[in-house]
């Protein structure tokens, strides 16, 4: 018996996508298998390769059973804002500042986070706590001006913002 092209293409078709779907579920049911450095691996070559949930996943699996590290932390904090759960996001940071009071990748990420969650008074207090460490820092003259425009902070020009973002442009040709 013969089948038109048209029907084998759409047997095809789905058998791809149920095929696809399961193996979207494995990939976030590894942990059982694998050792805690294996695990750890894993979810570096996630961060890696963007895979966020992955990485999500794998980090907190790894964590339930090491102790978390000021890396583990912060990676598993950008996976949570990539993946926009901003809560958890916060909550990983702040765990890293636990571990290193003075981690920038730990302070922008809460910018972020403070940005997206509207937390004008978080976001200034960070701002404070980058500036006492890097008051020449590029970064902090950034979040200062999102802040500027996001909040309406009366104590910067209108203008501000977009004044902030071409002077930064201009001073530094690798910015564009």
């Amino acid at each position: 018996v013969l089948f038109p092209m048209k029907n084998i293409l759409f047997a095809f078709s789905i058998l791809v996508i149920l095929c696809g779907a399961s193996g979207l579920k494995a990939q976030t049911e590894f942990a059982d298998t694998l050792s805690s450095a294996q695990l750890y691996e894993l979810a570096e070559e996630a961060m890696e390769n963007k895979g966020w949930e992955r990485a999500r996943e794998a980090l907190k699996r790894w964590m339930k059973t090491e102790d978390p590290t000021l890396e583990s932390w912060l990676n598993l904090g950008t996976a949570h804002l990539f993946l926009k759960d901003e809560k958890d996001a916060e909550k990983a940071f702040k765990e890293a500042l636990d571990k290193d009071k003075s981690n920038m990748v730990a302070l922008e990420g809460l910018c972020e986070v403070y940005l997206i969650r509207d937390k004008e008074k978080d976001m200034l207090k960070t701002l404070e706590r980058i500036e006492k460490l890097t008051p020449e820092s590029r970064k902090l003259t950034y979040y200062k001006a999102l802040a500027a425009d996001r909040f309406k902070l009366k104590q910067y020009a209108e203008n501000y913002f977009w004044d902030t973002l071409e002077e930064m442009v201009r001073s530094d040709s690798q910015d564009t």
